[in-house]
């Protein structure tokens, strides 16, 4: 892609020095034909200094994209794009959630109280959260179906269940989480909740981002 740019702004750039290079009073308009040379010529020299203005515009283009730090910087954005997007794997410290039934030897966390753990969480400081291998991201549906808690389509599974946070204080995040309005329900709903603080690896969203107002790009021709 970053060739096919180049090359383009390469043939401009030569295709503009050398109109202002050669041209001629050829293309004057109608109205300058009819004048006198000496308006011709001034229009050919106004002409002249735009297109090199324009061509010193379009090697100040060519220049930077020539610069390796340009191609770091898009690089860079890509990955900011791709981890605000929930699309790449997260290492780094977090929170591990670890949501018991009291009384039980299995059972499911409804849905409800699910997004509720969830929104106090991010409430509470996380950046970042999954359920196991599912990345939990702003359009993740949670719901039941057939007296199973459904994520994006999978099952939760069974409890125990362990939530994945990335947050960026981890000390501080766990104690709002323990203290939240999800810990105090769970809890009087018959369910034991653990926070514990430590390193923890979040995987990538793995679905299709469906996006309404995007368009797919053209491809340039090669």
């Amino acid at each position: 892609m970053k060739y096919a740019v180049t090359g383009s702004i390469v043939f401009l750039i030569a295709a503009i020095v050398s109109y202002a290079a050669g041209s001629s009073i050829s293309f004057l308009p109608t109205d300058d034909r009819e004048g006198s040379v000496q308006q011709q010529l001034l229009y050919e020299a106004d002409r002249q200094e735009e297109l090199l203005e324009e061509a010193a515009v379009l090697e100040r283009r060519l220049a930077f994209l020539d610069e390796p730090e340009s191609g770091s910087a898009a690089d860079s954005a890509v990955q900011r794009l791709e981890a605000e997007a929930a699309l790449s794997d997260i290492e780094g410290e977090g929170i591990v959630i670890t949501v018991e039934v009291r009384d039980a030897a299995d059972g499911h966390l409804p849905p409800e109280l699910l997004r509720l753990l969830l929104n106090d969480s991010f409430q509470a400081g996380a950046e970042a959260a999954a359920l196991g291998q599912e990345r939990i991201t702003a359009r993740t549906s949670i719901r039941e179906v057939n007296g199973r808690t459904l994520v994006d389509g999978h099952s939760a599974g069974l409890l125990p269940l362990d939530i994945l946070l990335a947050v960026p204080v981890p000390e501080l995040s766990a104690q709002r989480i323990q203290e939240s309005e999800a810990s105090l329900i769970l809890h009087a709903e018959g369910y034991d909740l653990t926070v514990e603080t430590k390193i923890v690896e979040l995987p990538g969203y793995s679905g299709s981002m469906r996006l309404q107002t995007a368009e797919p790009a053209e491809e340039e021709d090669q």
